[in-house]
């Protein structure tokens, strides 16, 4: 059902989908709760119930974005060695960077809330646009277990429709941002930082970074 790569593990969930679990510094985690614990708001609205949370925009912020920046670091390196299947250790040359195509990677968003016993995920997702992932980081869990749902047409490796994975302080998920996905396993001390990120490969017509550029414009 899982297979371990050096960096996460890769659990399948449909014949073109995936979910990365991966794990984050238990430091860098309490960073980002003391210096995001005075940016909360009680005043917006969304689809998270009872839970507070800062601006959309976290990876902006003066104080945030040097720690927000060392976790989407993380996801991209994860997306990019995902990517970059069936080489997942990057013993090989990159396929796509070999063929003219230009790797991108882009923080969209970031947030970070803190839940309470009452609280609620309903089910969403966050774009429905191809190229984009989203992450759930448990920065807190109060010493407790939790988990995150999500829902498919297809399971292939667990025969239903959903998902259900169980996180512990300091793992993260990654995930393309058109899955489903929903959580009424919350509880007070359950503080999640979430952002969601562009990665992919486009046409490389200007050679952006190809190492063979010579090589390459010299053929054709």
């Amino acid at each position: 059902i899982m297979t371990s790569y050096n960096a996460f593990s890769y659990i399948p969930v449909m014949k073109t989908d995936f979910i990365l679990k991966t794990s984050i510094d238990k430091k860098l985690c309490q960073d980002i709760i003391e210096v995001t614990k005075d940016k909360l708001g009680e005043d917006i609205s969304d689809n998270l119930a009872d839970v507070n949370r800062t601006i959309w925009e976290l990876h902006t912020d003066e104080d945030a974005s040097p720690y927000v920046a060392k976790v989407t670091d993380h996801m991209n390196y994860c997306i990019r060695t995902r990517l970059n299947y069936p080489h997942p250790n990057q013993n090989q040359p990159s396929f796509f960077d070999n063929r003219m195509f230009y790797y991108s990677f882009a923080t969209f968003n970031a947030w970070v809330a803190h839940y309470k016993n009452e609280s609620f995920v309903e089910p969403h997702c966050h774009t429905p646009y191809p190229g984009f992932y989203s992450c759930s980081l448990y920065l807190s869990t109060g010493g407790k277990d939790t988990s995150l749902s999500f829902l498919s047409d297809e399971a292939p490796s667990f025969n239903q429709n959903k998902i259900k994975i169980p996180c512990k302080e300091g793992d993260m998920l990654i995930f393309p941002s058109d899955l489903v996905h929903y959580t009424n396993d919350t509880f007070d001390e359950r503080i999640i930082l979430s952002a969601n990120v562009y990665a992919g490969y486009s046409p490389n017509v200007l050679n952006q970074g190809n190492p063979n550029v010579e090589e390459t414009t010299g053929e054709s």
